[in-house]
């Protein structure tokens, strides 16, 4: 079958929508199909040239970013439609979703905020794409996004199929691997090491982590992501603990490296996390970090948010905490720090449930087997 994958963001990049789109277009690779990755705009490239994957086209429909992007699309993405012919099409946004369908598509939309909404033009294309045969589909990454779908719109929740994030899953042999020289030469002998991986920008809990460091000396704290202006201010900034180390923006691989050589990863939303355009997505989040570090198989400590407990048990997958309170983030890692059979089960628990329910062949099957009839 030929699948297309199209994408409004700007590909490739290292964001994590960008991964998202790429893991989206090699697990239909990896189901068998011929895939083509069509971005709206070109992105800067992936981290150090560290592209993930080249078993599928990548186009590019425009030079570069700027407004009315997605009507411009339309007619762009509807002649690649018409030469590429493809069977199946997945769509991250409601326009170009509509536009496929118009070309004879089957296509599959899938949403992960409900900024479309502030559009007249993109709640009308919702609208007309709904009575559209060619509608296999319509994805979100969480059900609390689900439900504020359903109810703005008028769609039925079963007609709604949500898929959170997911990741791949690691090997025993990555598990148990040795730790790369570059994060070995920061960590100390006997101390727990704790680690993030992510952005930086503002709602990720820079700060909180921070505070945590700083009030625990007696463990590291190593912090990878970027942008690199972020995590060159942040290594530059005075009152950085000794024990927090950071190491910038850095190929996936390298991301992933660090999750498995760690004893416990961190994950400090805030109650409000914003986009780099500027839209807060705390309601509805599906955080790819979440799952990754699911994978990685270690101990996690967690916002205590609603969207975050669909897929996180406390106590059994992952220490869920009160956003931005130091002292319960404190003493859920002096917890973790005391109990190493804690951290054991945490992980183990994690894992299991990851290899169950997040990976991304999950996802991919379950996308492919959604439904032929519109929904209604």
């Amino acid at each position: 079958m030929r699948a297309l994958v199209s994408t409004l963001t700007p590909y490739p990049s290292g964001t994590a929508h960008a991964v998202h789109i790429a893991a989206t277009a090699r697990g239909f690779v990896e189901a068998g199909n011929d895939v083509l990755l069509v971005s709206a705009q070109p992105g800067p490239g992936w981290p150090d040239g560290a592209a993930p994957d080249d078993r599928f086209e990548v186009r590019t429909l425009a030079a570069r970013d700027h407004r009315g992007l997605s009507i411009v699309n339309l007619p762009r993405i509807v002649r690649v439609a018409w030469s590429f012919e493809p069977q199946l099409a997945f769509a991250d946004d409601v326009r170009t979703g509509l536009g496929l369908a118009l070309a004879g598509v089957p296509v599959i939309v899938e949403f992960h905020s409900m900024q479309f909404h502030r559009s007249a033009l993109s709640r009308a294309a919702l609208h007309r794409l709904l009575r559209r045969s060619e509608l296999r589909g319509i994805v979100t990454i969480s059900e609390r996004l689900r439900d504020d779908l359903a109810r703005a719109t008028g769609i039925g929740p079963r007609a709604i199929t949500v898929l959170p994030e997911a990741a791949r899953p690691r090997t025993d042999a990555e598990l148990n691997g040795p730790v790369p020289a570059w994060l070995a030469r920061t960590m100390r002998e006997a101390t727990l090491q704790l680690g993030y991986t992510g952005s930086l920008y503002e709602g990720r809990g820079v700060e909180l982590m921070l505070e945590v460091a700083r009030r625990i000396p007696d463990v590291d704290l190593h912090i990878l992501g970027g942008p690199d202006s972020a995590a060159q201010k942040l290594r530059a900034r005075p009152d950085r603990p000794s024990n927090v180390h950071v190491h910038g923006l850095r190929p996936v691989l390298d991301a992933e490296r660090l999750q498995m050589a760690v004893d416990v990863l961190l994950a400090p939303y805030a109650s409000n996390v914003a986009t780099p355009g500027g839209v807060d997505t705390s309601r509805w989040m599906s955080p790819m970090k979440v799952f990754e570090y699911l994978a990685a198989g270690r101990a996690m400590v967690c916002s205590d948010l609603p969207a975050l407990r669909e897929v996180l048990d406390h106590d059994r997958t992952a220490m869920l905490v009160a956003p931005e309170d130091p002292d319960a983030w404190v003493d859920a890692v002096q917890r973790l720090r005391d109990d190493p059979g804690l951290r054991v089960r945490l992980g183990r628990a994690g894992r299991a449930v990851h290899t169950e329910r997040y990976t991304w062949s999950i996802r991919t099957e379950r996308l492919l087997n959604l439904g032929i009839d519109a929904p209604r």
